[in-house]
Formats: structure tokens, sequence, C-alpha cells
């Protein structure tokens, strides 16, 4: 036992011996008491700030400029320089619907605009029914009440189908043999890209949300290209079969969650 050892204390959380600033064996840092003092406390509160917004910056400008290569950089392993994929979509899907409470007008789903395409017939008189239920708001308290409840709702849902949508990938690329979690990473990198590029159009869907939805589809399906081309690589048509399958797919699983919101929000 050298004497450095016998002057350093063991791992705080595993109890080894420590031979350095941090634990060989489960990487806890070393425990020293000066570290609550104010001063330091406070270095280490701005160092930790200033060190996430440098990677939620060189993140989202990898994400958004090179489609694909931010998910290849964590496949190789450089993960440090940027933030996790599970993370950069739960805090951009956040901003995004927060986005989409303050401005009702640009929701993604408006329930008024949905009774036009309901050939059941059962919509309308479920929101007159929910109306009365909650019968001392207006009209427009109403439904940007409902609409909210919806969007909420959907948010959640997208979330689970995005482990769904990774099985998709996974059925289409099977030749590649790559892990599930490896085209998981890569669906949430494209969902994060999908919530940034909404909150870009913001503007556009509050004067004109079909032709915001009309440049989303084509840019999302651009991207969607351009991101497989350079993680999975393929011939030019069989990467256009995949896209277009893939983007249907997606059409499917929104769909579903979308008609499982409503049916929460207004048949339950």
């Amino acid at each position: 036992m050298t004497v450095d050892s016998i002057n350093t204390p063991p791992c705080a959380t595993c109890g080894e011996p420590l031979a350095g600033k941090y634990c060989s064996k489960c990487g806890e840092k070393i425990h020293l008491r000066h570290e609550f003092a104010l001063r330091h406390y406070f270095h280490e509160i701005i160092y930790q700030l200033i060190h996430i917004d440098a990677k939620i910056f060189k993140t989202i400008l990898l994400l958004v400029t090179k489609p694909g290569q931010l998910t290849d950089e964590y496949l190789l392993g450089r993960k440090k320089k940027y933030i996790r994929p599970i993370r950069l979509y739960l805090v951009l899907s956040m901003l995004y619907f927060f986005s989409f409470s303050f401005f009702a007008k640009a929701a993604l789903l408006d329930i008024r605009h949905l009774v036009k395409f309901d050939l059941t017939n059962r919509l309308l008189p479920a929101i007159q029914a929910k109306q009365q239920l909650l019968g001392s708001l207006s009209d427009e308290l109403f439904y940007r009440t409902i609409n909210q409840q919806l969007n909420n709702k959907i948010s959640l849902l997208l979330f689970l189908a995005i482990f769904i949508y990774a099985v998709v990938f996974k059925l289409i690329f099977l030749a590649k043999k790559r892990y599930y979690v490896e085209h998981l990473i890569f669906c949430l990198h494209l969902m994060s890209f999908s919530f940034l590029r909404d909150m870009f159009f913001l503007p556009l869907y509050m004067v004109q949300k079909p032709i915001g939805f009309i440049l989303a589809l084509v840019s999302t399906v651009i991207y969607l290209f351009l991101a497989m081309k350079r993680v999975y690589g393929a011939k030019l048509y069989k990467m256009i079969l995949a896209t277009i399958a893939l983007y249907a797919a997606f059409g499917g699983i929104f769909a579903t969650c979308a008609l499982f919101a409503i049916y929460q929000v207004l048949f339950v």
C-alpha cells in the first residue's frame, strides 16, 4: 500500500481506493469538503451553465446543418461534445409544446378543424357534450382548453411512439444488422429536428397554417432522406423507397396517437 493510497479517502460510492480525481471502478469524483464552500459552488454553477450552453449550441448546429451526422458522432462514441439524444429530445419537445401553448392559433391540432374531416359524424356531438359539461367557459376559452389538453396528450404519446417507430427502422434496415437502440437514437434526433423546424415555422403557422404544413412536410422528407443517406447508406432508389415508407409509417403512427388523444379528451 502506497503513502498516497493511505492519505487519499476511499470512493464515497463504492469504497474502492482512489488513485486520482475519479474512481477507476465506478467513475465517482473524489469527495472534498471545500467543494461546499460558497465560492467554489458559485464557480461550479457558472461552469455548468456555460458548458451546457456550449453543448446545446454545438448539438443544435450539427443537428440542423448536417442531417445524420449527430447520430453518426454518437454511434462512433464521440458523446462528450453533444447533448445526449434523449435529453435533446425532451428539452426540444418541452420547448415546442410550451411555445404552442402560448400561440393557440398555431397549435399542432385544432379540434375545430378536425370536425371537417370527421366521416363518422361523432366528433361534433362529443365536442358539444364536452362544452355543456364545462358550461361556464366561453367558446374561445373552451377550444383553447381542449386543444391544449389534446396537444399535451399527443406530446406524451409521441414520445412512446418513437420506440415503435424505431422498430419500423429496424425492420426496413434489417440487412444493416444494427442494434435496435441505434435506430432509436436516429429517431430521437429526427424528432428533435422536427420540433426545431416547427418552432422556426411558428410565425408562418400563425398566418398560413396550410402553407406551413406543406413546407414542414417537404423539409422533413428532405431531411429524412439526407440523414438516412449518411447514417445507413444504400443505393439511391432504396433510400427513396425507404424515405417514402418511413414517412408513411410515421403518418400512421401520428394519426393513431391523435385519434387516441381525441378519444381520451372527448369521450372518456
